[in-house]
């Protein structure tokens, strides 16, 4: 199944199949976010994903718009899912999707935004470390959730 087909079985279609990173379901407004399995940090065992950052893309690209806007309804109180992705090259910009977990999603956490003096873990990856240099916004991942118990709701 395509990213935008997976979508679409959420009940959460793309917006744009060509620049869309999440979409927000209609029906209830849960937000599901596209997130790169690599581009992370792990602190006392917790997970934070990136989700926004000076370094990833430019805002006034339609898809960093687009993100701001799903974070905005997450940090308002909408329900947040992470769909697992991993990259076909961690470099590329921009990045093609490889594979994605189709069989499970990640609740999405506290959001935290870090400043630009962050001090991110030491075995953080540096091109990580180089992506967030300027800031950035994380989510901590929460528990695994099948996805046939979030695509019927």
């Amino acid at each position: 199944m395509s990213i935008s087909g997976f979508f679409k079985s959420l009940g959460a279609p793309l917006a744009n199949n060509r620049w869309s990173w999440g979409a927000q379901r209609p029906s209830d407004g849960a937000v599901f976010l596209r997130v790169w399995q690599d581009l992370k940090f792990v602190d006392d065992g917790q997970i934070f994903m990136l989700v926004a950052g000076a370094g990833i893309e430019a805002s006034e690209r339609l898809g960093a718009q687009e993100r701001a806007r799903h974070l905005a309804s997450i940090r308002r109180g909408a329900p947040c899912y992470l769909v697992m992705c991993v990259a076909k090259e961690v470099d590329a910009s921009p990045r093609a999707i490889r594979e994605f977990n189709a069989d499970e999603l990640f609740v999405g956490a506290e959001i935290i935004d870090t400043p630009s003096d962050f001090e991110l873990p030491s075995a953080t990856a540096e091109y990580v470390r180089r992506l967030t240099r300027h800031g950035a916004t994380w989510i901590r991942l929460g528990a695994r959730a099948p996805v046939a118990t979030i695509a019927g709701r």
